[in-house]
């Protein structure tokens, strides 16, 4: 007895918290999804709550005695209650997913920005870098060009020839020319050297907005199954949202309907106990006779279930009795 009643307890304790959380997140949900009577909302559906449970109780406990009409609506208005339910608590969990997944998606957003700056600026330095190399050539050149004392020895621009000089303009040229490309050189590397420093804090900047990503540490899990499975993120928790709802509400119900199955056990069990208590001498006897006690109760209750269907069939046969003779009074009384 003490063994069904601790497990009545805990089956008691363990539908009326997932029923009260259910309902939470429930009016939570549709508040949200009804936001201009957020309150009119709140009070309606904890009302509808609260009386879903009730009725998924007493629906067990008087299944029999019921009509079929009752019994049929109040399981079809459950089922609706359920699914209201489930809506509303999608509403509150995929409201919860898109707040972060809001805040994600900005942090995203003022990456990529900074990650198209970067990469431009790196397109950038690399034609920049290409411009150097070929600087450098030049003036490699003509410095090999300048080092033969009076002769003076160049590559010929539109021929591609080597030429070889000694007029002093043609030198003066040259020289002019390698003055200007030393410059250019310097003027480059200058510019190299500011755009690289500009990309390294690109990166760094990309590398602290993505450290300081609460969001993308929230959504962690997800964004790893949605690489992982190759199914867009959205996709992936909705499926999770429906995996819940579909089994949140369902199985409060159904631990209600398990404490109404318990009560009556233990019902039973009272009444069975009572039995003996008050029949100890009967059963004394029966002892000794090696009869079951078990199969006596059984036999006094299924006797007294027999006595009262035939006084409930003698009732009706009176009830049925009566309006024959009214009927045939009547009859007598129209014939006359």
């Amino acid at each position: 007895m003490l063994k069904e009643k601790f497990v009545l307890f805990l089956v008691t304790l363990s539908a009326l918290l997932l029923s009260a959380s259910a309902a939470f997140f429930s009016v939570y949900g549709l508040s949200k999804v009804f936001a201009g009577a957020g309150i009119s909302v709140i009070i309606m559906a904890s009302v509808l709550e609260g009386s879903k449970l009730i009725a998924a109780y007493s629906l067990h406990q008087n299944k029999d005695i019921l009509p079929t009409s009752l019994r049929i609506y109040l399981s079809i208005a459950i089922l609706v209650l359920m699914l209201i339910t489930s809506a509303g608590i999608y509403g509150f969990l995929s409201n919860a997913y898109q707040i972060t997944s809001n805040k994600n998606n900005i942090v995203e957003s003022k990456i990529n920005i900074v990650r198209a700056k970067s990469d431009n600026l790196t397109t950038r330095l690399k034609s920049l870098e290409v411009e150097k190399e070929s600087v450098i050539k030049d003036i490699t050149e003509l410095r090999n060009g300048l080092s033969n004392g009076t002769m003076v020895s160049y590559i010929d621009k539109k021929s591609g020839e080597k030429i070889v000089s000694s007029s002093s303009e043609t030198r003066k040229s040259l020289e002019s020319q390698l003055n200007d490309a030393t410059k250019r050189r310097d003027n480059l590397s200058d510019k190299i050297e500011s755009i690289s420093t500009e990309v390294d804090n690109y990166k760094i900047e990309i590398l602290g907005m993505e450290t300081n990503n609460d969001a993308a540490a929230e959504l962690g899990p997800i964004i790893y199954l949605s690489k992982v499975t190759n199914v867009p993120m959205d996709n992936l928790m909705n499926y999770f949202i429906l995996m819940i709802i579909f089994v949140f509400d369902p199985l409060a119900i159904t631990l209600v309907i398990t404490v109404s199955y318990l009560v009556n056990n233990l019902s039973k069990s009272n009444r069975k106990e009572d039995f003996i208590k008050n029949n100890s001498d009967v059963l004394e006897i029966l002892k000794d006779e090696d009869t079951d006690i078990t199969e006596a109760y059984e036999e006094v209750v299924s006797s007294k279930k027999n006595r009262k269907n035939i006084k409930r069939n003698n009732k009706k046969d009176n009830i049925n009795e009566i309006n024959e003779k009214k009927k045939k009074t009547k009859q007598k009384l129209t014939k006359q």
